[in-house]
């Protein structure tokens, strides 16, 4: 008989793992059809989230870490975060890049604290850049070109250093994604 004819042998399942078997096929055939993918874009049973801190100027101390935003990813979900803001808003001379403002966006590493299982994200840890903008009191996000996954409990942390220079003002993040059931 020509290779092509015969059928790959088949595991055949019965009882309880017929019935879990069953619902993931289920669970695989009702995604078929999503694009793009959950991680591009948020699927029907995708919770969607928008968090958001500020903290004034004036309560920092020049050269202590202060957390600004901090978001703990819920038991059972996953989530994509999409974009971000990190801005200083105020009157002080603030250049991005001139090294009064430093922003640090890291999972799992508490203020004050050496963690061995955090770990800053790539890219974003320290930047004197601010990421997002703000326009005629519209924000608008910097967004990620790909999500950037955190597993269930992981805390994403947005934390700022200022110099003395920076004496008016108040620092803003912003974290939009959605989190997905596992």
């Amino acid at each position: 008989m020509h290779p092509a004819l015969v059928r790959p042998s088949q595991r055949v399942v019965s009882g309880a793992e017929a019935i879990k078997a069953a619902d993931l096929l289920r669970k695989e055939q009702s995604r078929r059809d999503l694009w793009p993918y959950e991680w591009t874009f948020p699927p029907p049973d995708a919770e969607l989230v928008h968090a958001e801190g500020t903290v004034a100027v004036s309560t920092l101390t020049p050269g202590t870490q202060a957390q600004v935003l901090s978001y703990q990813v819920q038991n059972n979900y996953r989530f994509m975060l999409a974009s971000l803001v990190q801005l200083y808003v105020g009157s002080s001379s603030f250049v991005p890049g001139d090294g009064n403002v430093s922003w640090v966006l890291d999972v799992n590493i508490p203020i004050a604290t050496t963690s061995l299982q955090g770990y800053p994200i790539p890219g974003f840890s320290p930047s004197g850049i601010p990421k997002g903008g703000y326009q005629s009191g519209v924000f608008a996000p910097y967004p990620f070109p790909k999500p950037r996954v955190l597993a269930p409990s992981d805390t994403l942390r947005s934390k700022v250093t200022i110099t003395s220079q920076i004496t008016t003002g108040s620092i803003l993040a912003i974290f939009d994604g959605w989190l997905l059931p596992l």
